[in-house]
């Protein structure tokens, strides 16, 4: 929530919806180089990518202390108020946002639809198409490419020609689409070619979240993208209970 009311402070709103993009393409990158850097130290060691990871996010900490200037001005500081520290109880601050919380409802169903990939990829991969870890690694690797391309390179470029609402309304669009795809991805190489509308779908998530964005001011960003990951954070929650024993279900012997 930190890093999404940084990009919030130091964006204007047109360019809000592509610095959003740069977080998914960020997430998208680490799911490219991660499964490697875990598969190939943990044959050395299975502790040794522990111990990467903290060293990494240890360097990271570092950076931010050193180099990242802060973004919010003295005049746009708040009182801290410690009650809304409180984990779950900054969610109730969305009810202040009346006018954008149909925009927050369709975030929070679009993120609840997407814990089905990673609820199900792997059990998925392994019933269908007998992949082993390794075919699991790379698949996840192809789909953290297309994410980082997507969400890096595409969604500045589309608002700026087509407008958030063209963006938002066919990204949703081509996000459901490429999902009705999966169900009928019979070999492995359909699944990639499908894995191509999924991902173009998402150029809506950074759009809906720079609108979101737009509509509070430079004091409540950080209120609202906390909450906003309290969202997501109830989404993969939630996911984990939907969508892993509906794949369960389908896949027993009996069935």
């Amino acid at each position: 929530p930190v890093a999404s009311a940084y990009i919030a402070d130091v964006s204007t709103k047109e360019n809000k919806a592509k610095n959003f993009g740069l977080i998914g393409a960020a997430f998208g990158i680490g799911f490219i180089i991660g499964p490697g850097i875990g598969g190939f130290f943990g044959e050395i060691d299975i502790r040794l990518p522990f111990y990467i990871a903290a060293g990494l996010t240890f360097a990271n900490f570092l950076f931010g202390y050193f180099f990242v200037p802060e973004s919010l001005t003295m005049e746009n500081r708040r009182q801290i108020n410690y009650a809304k520290m409180i984990p779950g109880v900054s969610l109730f601050a969305l009810r202040n946002y009346k006018g954008i919380l149909l925009l927050i409802s369709a975030f929070f169903l679009a993120n609840l639809a997407g814990q089905a990939l990673p609820s199900t990829w792997s059990y998925y991969g392994i019933e269908r198409y007998d992949w082993n870890p390794r075919q699991i690694g790379l698949s996840l690797m192809v789909v953290g490419l297309l994410v980082a391309v997507v969400q890096g390179f595409l969604v500045g470029k589309l608002v700026t020609k087509f407008g958030k609402r063209k963006v938002i309304i066919y990204g949703f669009l081509l996000w459901t689409v490429g999902m009705f795809l999966f169900a009928f991805a019979h070999e492995p190489w359909m699944l990639y070619a499908f894995l191509i509308p999924y991902a173009l779908g998402g150029i809506a998530g950074p759009t809906v979240q720079g609108v979101i964005s737009n509509q509070v001011s430079e004091k409540e960003q950080g209120i609202l993208q906390g909450s906003i990951t309290g969202l997501v954070s109830i989404t993969a929650i939630l996911g984990q209970f939907i969508f892993a024993p509906v794949f369960y279900y389908f896949i027993r012997p009996e069935t």
